[in-house]
């Protein structure tokens, strides 16, 4: 093992690690869009500031937004951007996050490496994310994603620095055990990362259990409140997205589709393989043991463990987006390495792994417009996917006619061709008692169906618009999932369900309109509309808390005939 002391880094040092956040800042921005998805948390921002709440209907308490602390980022942003448009500044902050994120992992490597000595100088995981296209289009998007990308760089620098530092107690400094405690309200299923560095974090602290009790209650605070709060607001355990999602079905098979296509479309595994190969021949023997061993391990553990959760659901309908979070955190321990005094020892790896570098980054592009006059290549529903996984920033770049889609008003090719043609239904024909409660509710706001609720969301503001394909609709996401189909849009409420809540009884209407109109006034399924539409009173609040375990489990027959046979 060659040994280089770590010292003042050099000028070269200083640019040869931070030139690729600085390059990954660039590629962001050329790539800045707001997706489909993204225009939902624009929604929700719109609502609370006119005063409605977190929710994407006033009035109907649902949780369409999958991350809490990015609606709360967002809303934040708002102060300093008050006078952009909101997409322009979830772009800006996204960017600026996804940035920071690269920064903090290639300062946590080298604060890593330090502690034993050494200056990791070579940023090859930094350029390794570089080169990644997805992480480009993800940075901004509308999504959750920079945040995700800033809180685990964060985390992995926060701890790693902690190696140079043996005394610290685990309550010490105070933030730490906080900043890991985020991870659910980053996502839910980011809790893992939270477990994976919660065990690193007490690797590296001095025993003590009053510190540590300390430390768990410093952790739980943020995401125990909000999970009461979560409970007794929406009723429900888990975002209700979770539950449009089935996110706890086990679907191998198309995971690994997705998984396949990921992989296939950016050669990720060489890199990979090649930067761990570096990594344990660098390995500092004798002055790194079990405390940075843990710490390394931590967020490759969890990465590995997330990507197989995400194969475990099936996937998702975006391209890469669910395994960026895994790719950010497997790449954090060697984002960067010190440089061997025996540069021939590495030279050919070295040089190897930089042309897989530029090959993916620039040759290896996944474009399914190519395959769309193919019979013999599955689409659905006419998108440019295969198996129903679509390149979203390339499709939705294509329906806009605009490579860098931002704003709403940056999407006019879209919104006045297939959104044009959605009208709000008759404000006198939306008259309804919802659930036999004597409300006549939404009585002053006309109503828009829709598959596809972003951009068609944001037309719409101040209009109850009913999701058919149930991420925000409290009924939709507890219907019984059927076969597997395109991820995330396999629970699709049936008319007849839209026309129960929402529309006067009429003659014209199918006959088992009266069915679903009827379920929704018996047990359970009353209940479950009650607990996001009634007033709420802190009884209303604390039956919603109770109940919010059985809410969760609930499912309904997506027949109504069926659903008034077992819930009257």
């Amino acid at each position: 093992m060659v040994r280089v002391r770590a010292g003042r880094p050099s000028a070269g040092a200083v640019v040869a690690v931070w030139l690729p956040v600085l390059a990954f800042a660039v590629l962001a921005w050329q790539h800045r869009w707001v997706a489909d998805d993204g225009f939902i948390n624009l929604r929700i921002l719109w609502n609370i500031e006119h005063g409605h709440g977190p929710v994407y209907n006033a009035g109907e308490r649902v949780e369409a937004g999958t991350s809490p602390l990015w609606i709360l980022v967002m809303l934040v942003a708002r102060v300093p951007f008050f006078f952009l448009d909101p997409a322009w500044s979830t772009v800006l902050v996204g960017i600026a996050l996804a940035v920071a994120g690269l920064a903090f992992a290639s300062l946590g490597a080298r604060a890593w490496w330090a502690s034993t000595g050494h200056d990791a100088v070579l940023p090859l995981g930094a350029g390794l994310i570089l080169a990644l296209p997805p992480m480009w289009d993800f940075a901004s998007a509308g999504l959750e994603l920079g945040l995700a990308f800033a809180w685990i760089g964060v985390c992995w620098w926060a701890i790693a620095r902690r190696l140079g530092e043996p005394n610290l107690r685990i309550d010490r400094p105070w933030w730490v055990p906080v900043l890991v405690g985020l991870g659910p309200l980053v996502r839910p299923d980011m809790v893992v990362f939270t477990v994976a560095f919660a065990v690193a974090l007490a690797v590296t602290s001095l025993p003590g259990w009053r510190a540590e009790l300390r430390a768990l209650a410093l952790a739980l605070a943020l995401p125990g409140l909000y999970q009461v709060f979560r409970m007794g607001y929406y009723g429900l355990l888990v975002p209700n997205t979770a539950l449009a999602k089935e996110s706890g079905r086990v679907l191998w098979g198309r995971g690994w589709t997705y998984l396949d296509i990921y992989l296939g479309s950016t050669l990720l595994v060489v890199p990979l393989l090649l930067l761990t190969m570096l990594w344990l021949t660098l390995w500092p023997r004798g002055e790194a043991g079990r405390r940075h061993a843990v710490v390394a391990a931590a967020p490759v553990v969890a990465g590995l463990i997330h990507g197989l959760y995400v194969v475990r659901v099936g996937g998702d309908f975006m391209y890469a987006r669910l395994f960026l979070p895994a790719t950010f955190a497997l790449i954090c321990p060697v984002a960067a390495l010190p440089v061997p005094r025996d540069r021939r020892l590495l030279w050919g790896p070295i040089g190897i792994l930089t042309a897989v570098l530029l090959y993916v980054g620039v040759a290896k592009r996944w474009d399914p417009t190519h395959i769309t006059d193919n019979p013999d290549t599955p689409n659905v529903d006419g998108d440019l996917s295969i198996d129903g996984v679509a390149n979203e920033r390339l499709v939705y770049g294509l329906l806009a006619g605009n490579d860098n889609p931002v704003t709403y008003d940056d999407y006019e090719p879209y919104v006045n061709g297939p959104l044009a043609e959605l009208e709000p239904l008759p404000r006198d024909d939306t008259l309804v008692d919802l659930g036999g409660s004597g409300r006549e509710a939404r009585a002053d706001r006309p109503i828009v169906v829709a598959g596809s609720i972003g951009l068609v969301g944001y037309r719409f503001l101040g209009v109850t618009l009913v999701d058919q394909l149930s991420l925000a609709d409290p009924l939709g996401a507890h219907l019984e999932a059927g076969p597997p189909s395109r991820p995330g849009h396999e629970k699709i409420m049936a008319w007849e369900w839209v026309l129960a809540r929402f529309a006067k009884p009429s003659l014209s209407q199918p006959p088992t309109t009266d069915d679903a109109r009827l379920a929704l006034r018996c047990g359970d399924l009353k209940e479950l509309i009650d607990a996001v539409d009634a007033p709420l009173t802190p009884g209303r609040f604390l039956r919603n808390l109770v109940g919010s375990p059985a809410r969760t489990q609930l499912r309904v027959p997506p027949l109504p005939v069926t659903a008034e046979q077992e819930f009257c």
